[in-house]
């Protein structure tokens, strides 16, 4: 029978049957594989710091929480639509997510049991005389008292773990853990396998006493049956049938004699390279400098001797008992500057349904060690029982355990505190973090409150940038949203295959709809402004040696706001310019004015004559006018497939140049829709959450009114609970604007070098050669739906992105001849 070492609990204080006081800590995780190569080392020299001012015992616990995953823990954060229809999809949605994630979605936990020096032992002379008729009641009349622990007791003990607890934060991030943390580990530890059920919340007690029986109900009646190199597990479930486990036990029967700060990193690795749970506990114990080099002293006299009497005996010595005399010299030298020497003792556990499977995880792990790390890992033989109760909080440091000493940066680099984890921690399910166990999860508008919601989604065509949007625009419905999607090559039609009510608009050249410029916005302001900023695109009035076009614009523009609101519209703009053009030389308009204001009306006329110009002059009075303030639909989609929009190549530096006159059109006219979407957003009630999705966005984003207007949007998004999806090729499209004010970033296949680069700088990662070939792998054969992702809190994992319901891939994707098969 396994024996539970803690007999009392306050708070995240554990008092052990032994005497000791250990204060137990949460220790939360850094997003660690993709850093920067001195951001890893700067987080490993933090984790060595907090070591090397710790003296006393500890345990690190390096524990995997598989998820218990049901419908109703699921939709619990969710803001779900109240429409019938909506809420159906939405419930298929969860049943299809819950049914993914069941058996397979676990993460990480890691905890620090720490000894409290000042508070173990007895403290005073009252302390021992009680504990002392305590013991003869319990002896002689059978009578138990409650194991509480006096108050000298206990106050010394708060005043050490206040102190620790300083300490230690200013190093690591912790805190405190509680009695559902501490039921938690006692459970893992029993079980090592399978989801367990959520632990029901309630307060923290001030002090909890616990018997020798208390495993016994913490672990459901487990009990446990050591053979020699496993051990099986049995206790009565929920539904009254007997469940079982078989778990294995790992050590280290040897250890790679150096170890660089990062690149071996040793506990992490399990984390992010396993495709099944491991769990591991490190024992550990830190002697001060003084003690620890008497220590090494005496033992370095006696290899000293041992060494002599090979050299008389055999002329020469073993190399590793000359290389350890080696050693001992360099670890004296440590220990005079200030080191403290490190003891610690590792113990790894995998467990499963089937023997066979738990025999072939361990072999697993321990060719992982030998082949990555050096380390020689084995199951120790007829030690089964006491691996495992070396799990527990507070349990003895036992002398069975191989045992190693060395520098506290020994365990430091094994980065204990990195995690995959990246994502919202809970809400939408939208696919899986490397290696594929951690779940991704997107909670619309989360973002917003810690800042900008904005998402780029960037990558070659058929990388599945465009699924990913989809997928978000579609998540975020769910919950009600209004969604509007500005579609140039007409790919979000798949719309009309789900359940929401949605609008669809095509504005193609030659069609019956009109843009008229001057109603994008209920605010005469606004709407002023915003025909100024399409005038600058379709006319070229932003330019330095065009400021007098643009001072006739401006001009033309307020006459044509003076008039009546049924009255404005192109048609009214091109007669203001007329009349401007028509003024005698020498009046209040400079001849360099009446030039440009000729100019102006040439192509104006133009404009009026080309296909996609004509698209421009709508009026109230002639019928036909477009208009986006919705009339009940929640998805508005505006496909504009026809427009001749300019190709990815041109010229970045300045995309004027080598537009053609109906380009320069087609991209004034997709700003003008960019912006009638933003404003009719504007206009919906600042609570509701809304989705702004802009497809191929470079167009936008190469021309300074365009890239103005989607930097504005981001600045506001967070003020008017708006979501922006902008999807672009190549990251270099994103000026710095966009960038600083980007939620989430995903990058999918990208084959050019300086697109990677550009990448993995919106990422905040180092462009390192797995990653380029990691990007430029997505999206092939056995890797599709992968990319990078970055969340608004920095974190970076490669990500499986994976739609539920599954009939959304086939929905949303819409390579040729797809969508017809998906119907």
């Amino acid at each position: 029978m396994l024996e539970f070492p803690v007999r009392y609990v306050h708070r995240n204080i554990l008092f052990t049957r032994t005497g000791e006081v250990f204060a137990l800590y949460r220790l939360n995780g850094v997003s660690y594989a993709y850093l920067p190569e001195d951001h890893k080392r700067e987080e490993v020299m933090r984790f060595y710091a907090f070591l090397h001012g710790f003296r006393g015992r500890g345990q690190l616990l390096y524990l995997t929480e598989e998820l218990w995953v049901d419908v109703a823990g699921y939709m619990r954060p969710l803001p779900l639509s109240g429409d019938p229809a909506v809420r159906g999809e939405a419930q298929r949605h969860v049943e299809s997510a819950v049914w993914e994630m069941a058996g397979r979605a676990q993460r990480r936990r890691v905890y620090l049991c720490l000894q409290l020096l000042a508070g173990s032992g007895k403290t005073d002379l009252v302390f021992s005389l009680k504990e002392v008729r305590d013991l003869l009641l319990e002896r002689l009349a059978a009578v138990r008292k409650p194991g509480r622990v006096p108050e000298s007791a206990l106050r010394a003990a708060l005043l050490a773990e206040e102190e620790i607890f300083n300490h230690s934060r200013s190093f690591v991030n912790i805190e405190r853990a509680g009695l559902a943390d501490l039921e938690f580990i006692v459970k893992r530890c029993v079980r090592h396998y399978g989801p367990l059920p959520p632990v029901l919340p309630g307060g923290e007690e001030e002090g909890v006493p616990l018997s020798e029986n208390s495993l016994l109900v913490l672990s459901d009646g487990a009990v446990f049956d050591p053979k020699l190199r496993y051990m099986k597990v049995s206790w009565f479930g929920d539904s009254g049938e007997e469940e079982s486990v078989y778990q294995t036990f790992l050590t280290f029967a040897d250890v790679p004699r150096n170890l660089p700060l990062t690149g071996h990193e040793w506990l992490f690795r399990l984390e992010s390279t396993v495709g099944f749970p491991v769990d591991a506990v490190v024992h550990f114990r830190l002697e001060s400098p003084e003690k620890a080099a008497r220590k090494v002293q005496v033992r370095k006299k006696r290899l000293k001797e041992q060494l002599q009497e090979h050299y008389i005996g055999q002329g020469e010595a073993p190399l590793k008992e000359e290389w350890a005399a080696a050693a001992a010299g360099g670890l004296e030298a440590k220990l005079e500057e200030g080191m403290p020497l490190m003891e610690f003792a590792v113990v790894l556990a995998v467990a499963g349904p089937d023997l066979n499977e738990v025999r072939a995880r361990a072999r697993t792990v321990a060719q992982l060690y030998k082949a990555s790390t050096g380390f020689r890992v084995g199951v120790p033989p007829g030690d089964m029982l006491r691996c495992a109760g070396a799990f527990f909080p507070g349990a003895r440091f036992g002398r069975f355990l191989p045992r190693v000493h060395a520098d506290p940066g020994y365990l430091a680099s094994a980065a204990p505190f990195g995690v995959v984890d990246v994502g919202d921690g809970e809400g939408f399910f939208i696919g899986w973090a490397s290696p594929g166990r951690t779940p991704v999860f997107y909670l619309p508008g989360r973002a917003m409150q810690r800042g900008s919601g904005l998402i780029a989604c960037v990558g070659t065509q058929g990388g599945g940038k465009s699924m990913l949007a989809k997928l978000i625009a579609y998540l975020c419905a769910l919950c009600g949203a209004r969604v509007f999607i500005v579609d140039p090559k007409n790919e979000m039609g798949v719309w009309s295959a789900l359940p929401f009510p949605v609008r669809r608009v095509e504005l193609t050249p030659g069609g019956r709809l009109r843009l008229n410029p001057f109603r994008l916005s209920r605010d005469p302001h606004r709407a002023a402004s915003l025909v100024k900023d399409f005038l600058d695109v379709l006319l070229e009035s932003h330019r330095e040696e065009t400021a007098s076009r643009r001072l006739v614009l401006n001009h033309a523009v307020q006459r044509v706001m003076s008039l009546p609101e049924r009255e404005r519209s192109m048609i009214a703009l091109l007669r203001a310019v007329d009349d401007i053009a028509g003024m005698p030389p020498g009046g209040a308009v400079g001849d360099e004015e009446l030039r440009e204001a000729r100019v102006c009306s040439r192509l104006l006329r133009l404009c009026q004559d080309n296909a996609v110009g004509a698209m421009l002059f709508g009026s109230d009075l002639g019928g036909g006018v477009l208009d986006f303030s919705g009339g009940g639909e929640q998805v508005t989609v505006v496909s504009m497939h026809g427009l001749p929009l300019p190709r990815a190549q041109a010229s970045a530096d300045d995309p004027y140049l080598r537009m053609s006159e109906s380009e320069r059109i087609a991209v004034a006219v997709l700003f003008l829709v960019a912006a009638a979407a933003r404003e009719a957003l504007f206009s919906e009630r600042p609570e509701r959450l809304k989705v702004l999705l802009v497809d191929e966005a470079y167009h936008l984003l190469r021309v300074p009114i365009g890239e103005r207007l989607l930097n504005d949007l981001a600045l506001m998004s967070r003020s008017f609970n708006i979501v922006p999806i902008l999807i672009a090729q190549n990251p270099s499209e994103f000026g710095p604007k966009i960038r600083n004010n980007t939620g989430y970033v995903f990058a999918f296949r990208l084959k050019d070098r300086s697109e990677i680069e550009e990448a993995c700088a919106m990422l905040g990662i180092p462009c390192a050669d797995e990653t380029v070939d990691a990007l430029r792998g997505f999206g092939e054969e056995g890797r599709e739906g992968w990319c990078f992702m970055r969340d608004p809190d920095f974190r970076v994992a490669e990500v499986h992105v994976r739609p539920m319901p599954e009939y959304l891939l086939e929905v949303f994707d819409t390579r040729p001849g797809r969508f017809q098969a998906a119907k």
